[in-house]
């Protein structure tokens, strides 16, 4: 526990008249490991703990936290507030939840395939699978296909649409049209 630095100077001075008696209560209002207006403090020790100092919660952070320094037993699993601050502290460093670089608020594709090349249903088209701004990478496009298209000549259709479209936006070449679309005329969907 802490106590404000007045209130450690008034009981340094009571102490001088003799024993002093003071109640501790707990403010469920203030949270623990937070700053009064409620943000969460950091560990930042001293000397600097390379690895763990400014990347882990405080440790008097209640309930216990999956980024603190040490492990504890009552961590919870979920990693998403209000459980737990952990998601939001990697979204703070620059990390996202599907690491595309995207940030998660802007991220209109999270979950996306990050695979380096295109695959279709085991196929393979070696063609670079490209993230855009907004999240989205071709093969979140293709999969929109997929549950799209009522057949599999919907879903050839629709694919050579976007494999068009990509084209036009400069994201492929005319070879890696032909690559995508042969793919995607020997998958299986739907």
């Amino acid at each position: 526990m802490r106590i404000a630095l007045a209130d450690g100077n008034a009981i340094k001075a009571a102490l001088a008249g003799g024993p002093v008696t003071a109640n501790l209560t707990l403010d469920l209002a203030i949270r623990a490991g937070a700053d009064p207006a409620g943000r969460a403090l950091l560990y930042t020790p001293n000397p600097v703990q390379p690895g763990s100092t400014i990347s882990h919660w405080d440790t008097l952070t209640t309930p216990n936290q999956l980024m603190e320094p040490a492990i504890n037993a009552n961590l919870t699993h979920n990693v998403q507030p209000p459980s737990d601050l952990t998601q939001s502290l990697m979204r703070d460093i620059g990390w996202f939840s599907d690491y595309d670089g995207v940030p998660d608020g802007v991220d209109q594709c999270p979950g996306s395939d990050l695979g380096p090349t295109i695959v279709i249903q085991g196929c393979d088209t070696g063609v670079k699978n490209t993230t855009f701004t907004t999240g989205c990478r071709i093969s979140d496009f293709v999969k929109a296909c997929a549950a799209s298209a009522k057949n599999h000549g919907d879903f050839d259709s629709c694919v050579a649409n976007l494999s068009q479209q990509m084209r036009q936006l400069g994201a492929i070449d005319q070879n890696d049209l032909g690559k995508i679309q042969s793919c995607a005329a020997r998958a299986s969907i739907p």
